[in-house]
């Protein structure tokens, strides 16, 4: 697992690793407060591609990129991976997937001491089927909610996208809410909040060469406000959004084919309506993708990856953007 920091302008000025001594991967990285940076991911039982992981929470110093501590771990048996983190008040929030008592994965839930990582509880929802807080993890209010896909099929057959509170001190279920109605594949990786709503981002499948973009909005009570897509005959999906206060709209930055590579799409929405009010497309010669972003005033920070640019076949993206008004980086 390989973690940098950079400054504005896009310089690195630290890189941080951590090694199991099998095959790791990260998939979430937050700051706290306090300076410590969170990551959260995965590591293999093995150096083959086997479907048994543990899920893996790192620490590293954010002044100098070293890690902190021991990381903190849970294995299921299962495939195991965290996909959410949050900090607050001295809690950590992480959520993703395991194996639940019937075999099938679960959506799981933890709420962790920040200090010594002491399990303070943990939760998990069950439909029997396949379940994952595959998405991102933000904190609401009292709640914390997480967004993924429920009683799945697997990526050739059908799912629900689900988004679900848990209550931040004891993990009670507080309220879901799904989207579909399980007769196509839907699923919600993306999230984030102005304080009285949340907001996911995802996609569902058309057909197997066809995607569609999606975004919804919901209250504080889970009931949903708007559903809104955006995309054409190719493959349009999002992995990340966020919140900008000045215009109330939201940012989103996504992948399409429509140009026969992958390129990073970056939409301007009307979080009161859902209606796209602007869009961007950027990327280069070959697959480019958006992972996470980051929103500072009218900078954008999009992670990634490429295989546009960078010396292997897929390497690590990170750009900087202006989006008020929009100035994107050069593609040559």
């Amino acid at each position: 697992i390989v973690l940098r920091r950079l400054s504005p302008d896009g310089n690195i000025l630290w890189e941080g690793r951590w090694d199991s001594g099998l095959s790791d991967e990260a998939f979430v990285v937050t700051e706290a407060p306090d300076g410590v940076i969170w990551v959260g991911g995965m590591r293999r039982t093995s150096n083959v591609l086997d479907l048994n992981t543990t899920a893996v929470l790192l620490r590293f110093d954010g002044a100098t990129g070293a890690v902190i501590g021991n990381e903190w771990t849970w294995d299921s048996g299962g495939w195991d991976e965290i996909d959410g983190v949050a900090v607050d008040s001295g809690t950590v929030f992480v959520s993703g997937w395991g194996q639940g008592q019937g075999g099938n994965q679960e959506l799981r839930v933890y709420a962790l001491d920040a200090a010594n990582l002491s399990e303070l509880w943990h939760n998990s929802l069950d439909s029997g089927g396949l379940d994952a807080a595959n998405g991102h993890l933000v904190l609401w209010n009292d709640v914390i909610i997480v967004g993924g896909s429920w009683n799945s099929s697997g990526i050739f057959g059908a799912a629900q996208g689900v988004v679900a509170a848990f209550n931040r001190s004891n993990g009670s279920v507080k309220w879901r809410s799904y989207v579909g109605d399980g007769s196509d594949y839907r699923e919600i990786l993306g999230l984030a909040s102005d304080g009285l709503r949340v907001f996911a981002a995802g996609w569902r499948k058309v057909t197997l060469t066809d995607y569609q973009l999606m975004l919804w909005a919901f209250d504080s009570s889970g009931s949903m406000l708007w559903e809104s897509e955006w995309g054409g005959s190719s493959n349009e999906r999002a992995r990340a959004l966020g919140y900008d206060p000045v215009d109330n709209t939201l940012l989103v930055a996504g992948t399409t084919n429509r140009n026969s590579n992958d390129d990073i799409v970056l939409l301007r929405v009307d979080a009161a309506t859902g209606a796209v009010r602007e869009e961007q497309v950027w990327g280069g010669s070959s697959a480019d993708s958006a992972q996470q972003i980051a929103v500072s005033g009218s900078r954008l920070y999009v992670a990634g990856t490429t295989s546009s640019w960078g010396n292997g076949n897929t390497d690590a993206l990170a750009i900087g953007i202006c989006h008020r008004p929009w100035k994107l980086p050069p593609t040559n």
